[in-house]
């Protein structure tokens, strides 16, 4: 149900909205090849736990290590709630990374769906 009603709200925001995927989406696409999860959390909250796998780039590295970006189909990024990778993500697309997606929820809606957590 929240998935639908999600879904509903990016339709009504247009093409403007941020792309977004679910933790499970999430999780079933991060181990295809040309995927990468970017953390854009600080590394102290990194260390704390992270999705496996996850490269760190905390929120204020993104406008000078985005073009290690360029090379991915797709890039995933993820915070703790969601907030910071929504920022991340479109500050990715204005920059030309035209195929990074925000991790709707953070890492709390990835430890909600008990999802891998190294």
């Amino acid at each position: 149900m929240l998935d639908k009603l999600r879904k509903m709200m990016q339709d009504a925001v247009g093409a403007s909205a941020i792309p977004s995927l679910t933790a499970t989406e999430a999780e079933a696409r991060r181990k295809e090849k040309g995927v990468v999860l970017v953390d854009v959390r600080e590394p102290f909250e990194y260390e704390d736990g992270h999705i496996p796998g996850a490269l760190l780039m905390p929120l204020g590295a993104v406008g000078t290590r985005w073009k290690e970006l360029t090379k991915h189909e797709q890039v995933i990024v993820v915070c703790r709630s969601g907030n910071r990778s929504s920022n991340a993500t479109r500050q990715l697309h204005e920059l030309g990374v035209k195929q990074a997606v925000n991790l709707t929820g953070g890492m709390i809606s990835w430890a909600a769906a008990r999802l891998p957590i190294s």
